[in-house]
């Protein structure tokens, strides 16, 4: 579910972009969202969040990636615009490596490759998905979709709360 969100977001980037006529801006705002992404994941490297188990950092860390989507719409300027994607990226460094480190560790060691693999590929058909449904829904505006990317965040929270409660 976190994935169907993320993929919308080069949609979401070129609307902005519109919208504050300044087409290098979709460029920008995906730039940032990936420096973000860099700086925390060598942060997390360097000093691994080891007070919480990885799973509840995955998902705490996809429940809080909810504020920077749902602040695009607030975001009055092109700074302000780059400043949510920035942070959304400082949030997805240790939340993907959380997620990485709960699949090796719940991975049989005989079907690790299968996990990693399909997992992969859940990642990439769930973010095309993502844009395709972006792509038809281009008629509401950025806005809505910067939204409709932090439901989708706090709905793969809520998802996996409640399947780690079932466990």
């Amino acid at each position: 579910m976190s994935q169907l969100g993320l993929g919308a977001l080069p949609i979401v980037a070129a609307l902005l972009a519109a919208d504050h006529r300044d087409p290098a801006l979709t460029g920008f705002v995906l730039s940032a969202m990936a420096v973000g992404s860099l700086c925390s994941s060598l942060g997390y490297a360097r000093w691994p969040v080891r007070r919480w188990r990885p799973e509840v950092l995955a998902l705490a860390g996809t429940a809080v990636m909810t504020v920077p989507f749902a602040a695009v719409p607030l975001a009055g300027n092109r700074w302000a615009v780059l400043a949510c994607f920035a942070v959304a990226g400082l949030i997805i460094g240790p939340v993907f490596a959380s997620v990485l480190t709960v699949r090796d560790r719940d991975a049989p060691p005989e079907a690790r490759t299968q996990v990693f693999t399909i997992s992969a590929g859940l990642k990439m058909a769930a973010a095309a998905a993502g844009v395709a449904l972006a792509g038809l829904a281009t008629g509401h505006g950025a806005a809505a979709l910067a939204l409709a990317v932090a439901g989708a965040q706090l709905a793969a929270a809520a998802a996996g709360v409640a399947l780690l409660r079932t466990r």
